[in-house]
């Protein structure tokens, strides 16, 4: 799939796979910012570790916002990354692009690729209930889901009408062999001392994220934003790990993602235990 050049609402041209897309990330990472709530910060000199990068809107977002920051942007998937690379050589050249996902283990993995919503891409795939999701969304939403040449999805949107519009977006999926590396892997490699944000938006495979930082990485760890999918007890699991590791967490369902099963966990340290 060729990339395309798209302006985006404030003005800042970045390639993508498809307007579709773009739109809905923009409004999610640019107008929501649903990364900075909670207290959670950014200061010069801070480093960034974006897991599930896609593209890089939220790269884009926080190198824009914070001067001479250490980014590490993670995409597994290849025809993602090649997207990614294109947009790094734009607008944050300084960043360090790593080709491949994080998991609680290293190993080489398949992923399921959907080339209309390349974000969807997952190592656990469950269609039906992204499907449920989106049209939730899409019903609750004051703007409406998306707005393309394609098709404008309004709130109360027709299922019949939606069902063809997700459709597409899910065609032509495809399965792709991805390297997986675990974060603490990376920290050695890269020799970083501190994390201050570690964001994580992987579709299905957050907690496998979390269970490959060992022990002794923890304390390096300064405040963690992600998105998680509440099924198999992922989100329980999640706040658990992140509580019994010294975290002050809080959870947070947006009045347009009521009903979608999908919530955002913050986490950050006590001031005197993150060192500040």
């Amino acid at each position: 799939m060729k990339p395309l050049l798209v302006q985006l609402p404030n003005g800042l041209k970045i390639f993508g796979l498809n307007q579709i897309e773009l739109g809905f990330l923009y409004r999610e990472i640019f107008e929501r910012k649903v990364y900075f709530k909670h207290g959670i910060t950014l200061q010069q000199g801070h480093c960034v570790f974006d897991v599930g990068a896609n593209v890089g809107l939220f790269s884009l977002l926080v190198t824009d916002q914070v001067k001479d920051l250490n980014l590490y942007a993670f995409e597994p998937i290849p025809e993602i990354f090649q997207v990614l690379q294109l947009n790094q050589a734009a607008h944050f050249p300084k960043a360090q692009l790593l080709n491949c996902g994080l998991s609680q283990v290293a190993k080489t993995a398949t992923l399921i690729y959907y080339p209309n919503c390349s974000g969807w891409s997952t190592l656990y795939p469950d269609e039906q209930q992204v499907r449920e999701s989106l049209y939730a969304y899409a019903k609750h939403s004051k703007q409406g889901l998306l707005t393309t040449t394609l098709a404008k999805i309004l709130p109360g949107v027709h299922r019949s009408i939606f069902d063809q519009i997700a459709n597409r977006l899910f065609g032509g999926r495809q399965p792709v062999s991805c390297p997986l590396q675990t974060l603490s892997q990376v920290i050695a490699e890269q020799r970083v001392s501190q994390i201050d944000l570690l964001k994580i938006d992987v579709e299905g495979s957050e907690l496998d994220v979390l269970l490959g930082i060992q022990t002794a990485d923890w304390p390096k760890i300064r405040q963690i934003v992600l998105e998680v999918q509440a099924g198999h007890n992922r989100l329980e699991r999640i706040v658990s790990l992140l509580s019994a590791q010294g975290f002050q967490v809080r959870v947070e369902q947006e009045p347009e993602l009521r009903n979608t099963g999908y919530y955002q966990i913050y986490a950050r340290r006590s001031p005197s235990e993150a060192g500040i």
